[in-house]
């Protein structure tokens, strides 16, 4: 069963669907109607913190929530910030330039690759990867495009060193490709896509 919903202030029902796909319905997604959830893919906006995230996570690790999931993506009302959303979850940093996994999903109907990630282990053996959507997802036997290859080298950076990483906002540096007519709307159309990119958490379970 497949259930694509829009807005609603009020929200009771319990989600055991195979596919939910929601937009701009930050008013009725909080963390307890995500509890709620019982499918196997979702894609909602949410607005969701890095804490909110984490205890995402260490509900499913143990076993308590999200049986059935499968591929999880959520844009978070923030910034990722991967030590705080992995804190306690024995996260393992696998390296995207050596780690390309393939996963299916809408019913085998779209191939992706995923590049890299953090891997967790569920009381039962099953892993997750979590990590970005957009920086880390390519087509089937695709590369990675080099702005995603630093974004990824920054995260390791972050997550290898000592320091938390409530670092300032990121600055990104947007080579404009020949043939652009308007340099100036290309380079703020890829500014505003990748910041919102850095809010896109993904989930899939191997």
């Amino acid at each position: 069963m497949d259930v694509r919903t829009e807005t609603s202030e009020v929200c009771t029902v319990d989600f055991k669907v195979d596919h939910l796909i929601t937009f701009e319905c930050q008013k009725w997604v909080d963390f307890n109607v995500l509890r709620r959830f019982d499918c196997v893919e979702v894609s909602t906006d949410t607005n969701f913190s890095n804490q909110d995230m984490n205890l995402f996570l260490k509900d499913w690790k143990e076993g308590r929530s999200y049986h059935r999931a499968y591929w999880v993506d959520i844009l978070m009302g923030e910034r990722a910030k991967w030590k705080k959303i992995l804190e306690g979850l024995d996260a393992e940093l696998r390296d995207l330039r050596t780690v390309r996994r393939t996963f299916r999903f809408n019913d085998n109907r779209q191939v992706w690759d995923y590049h890299g990630g953090f891997d967790i282990k569920r009381i039962d053996g099953k892993v997750a990867t979590v990590g970005y959507g957009h920086f880390q997802v390519s087509n089937e036997n695709e590369p990675l495009e080099p702005h995603k290859l630093e974004e990824n080298d920054r995260t390791s950076r972050v997550w290898n060193s000592e320091d938390n990483d409530d670092e300032e906002e990121i600055e990104d540096v947007i080579v404009v490709p020949e043939g652009v007519v308007d340099e100036q709307e290309y380079i703020e159309s890829q500014k505003r896509q990748r910041k919102r990119a850095r809010r896109e958490f993904m989930m899939i379970v191997w």
